[in-house]
């Protein structure tokens, strides 16, 4: 078993799954955990998993119960019809099934290895607020209409590459969601604004950006991944999931330019993922 993992109130704070792997981000009372599998498990899905008894630790009542984080489970259907299709494949090496409980969900996913586990404690909320205005209006998501809370979280607004005056990662979780489902983040612009946008997109990186007078602000996500197609709008992006995403990560990046011609790329760079230095990448 990885780093032994305190038992605690955990909720999945964020989950992104790529062609890098699979990383997730728990947060319980006391602790931050973050798992990272460095190549593409076989399956991953959320469920509804009981733990052992022992397991739990009682608390007094009116309280949430604490539990650990991660079970490894060793006899069941699934797990079996994984290891017969391997080896029918030729593969060899044990397979795992690995279940995250969380205190409203559980994680379930069957892999080649264990992940890498990071624990550390849990900073102060002051750094997380839960809705975004900026300078264009105020940020709303929605899953198939309905609004949709968000966390969002300041990214630095300086490195090698560009400077902003605002940047933030904006995290939602879908736990259940029936799929497909339809994400859209969108800001209120004022209809007496004169803003013209338009699709940046990268390799890897779905990007729109919007630009006003001297100003641009750009929203973007994680591109090309498989069963994802992503929409441009007039007032921000929509993205399909095919199957339930779990976890969507969306970044905001904004600047009032003084040199265009040189600043025009700055919240491009700042909107896009793959420059989150708070989160570890392998």
């Amino acid at each position: 078993m990885p780093e032994r993992i305190p038992s605690d109130v955990y909720e999945l704070v964020t989950m992104r799954r790529d062609r890098r792997g699979l990383t997730m981000v728990f947060e319980g009372l006391r602790k931050i955990i973050t798992v990272e599998f460095g190549f593409l498990p076989l399956s991953v899905r959320s469920g509804r998993f009981s733990p052992p008894t022992s397991g739990r630790t009682e608390e007094p009542a009116g309280q949430e119960r604490e539990n650990r984080l991660l079970y490894q489970v060793e006899n069941s259907a699934d797990l079996r019809r994984f290891q017969a299709e391997a080896a029918a494949a030729g593969h060899k090496g044990p397979l795992l099934y690995l279940v995250f409980l969380t205190s409203n969900d559980s994680i379930e996913v069957i892999a080649w290895g264990m992940p890498a586990v990071t624990v550390r404690p849990r900073q102060p909320e002051a750094a997380v607020q839960e809705t975004l205005s900026t300078p264009l209006g105020p940020v709303e998501i929605l899953a198939d209409g309905r609004p949709l809370p968000y966390r969002c979280t300041p990214l630095p607004l300086q490195s090698q590459r560009f400077r902003v005056d605002g940047r933030w990662r904006l995290d939602c979780l879908l736990p259940g969601t029936t799929a497909p489902v339809e994400v859209q983040c969108r800001i209120a612009v004022d209809p007496a604004q004169s803003v013209t946008c338009g699709a940046e997109a990268g390799e890897a990186l779905d990007l729109m950006s919007f630009t006003w007078n001297n100003n641009k602000l750009s929203i973007g996500t994680e591109g090309d991944l498989p069963g994802v197609t992503c929409h441009y709008e007039k007032t921000g992006m929509r993205l399909r999931f095919l199957s339930g995403p779990g976890a969507v990560s969306l970044y905001l990046a904004w600047l009032t330019m003084t040199e265009p011609e040189r600043e025009e790329i700055y919240p491009w760079f700042a909107a896009d993922p793959s420059f989150d230095e708070t989160r570890r990448r392998n």
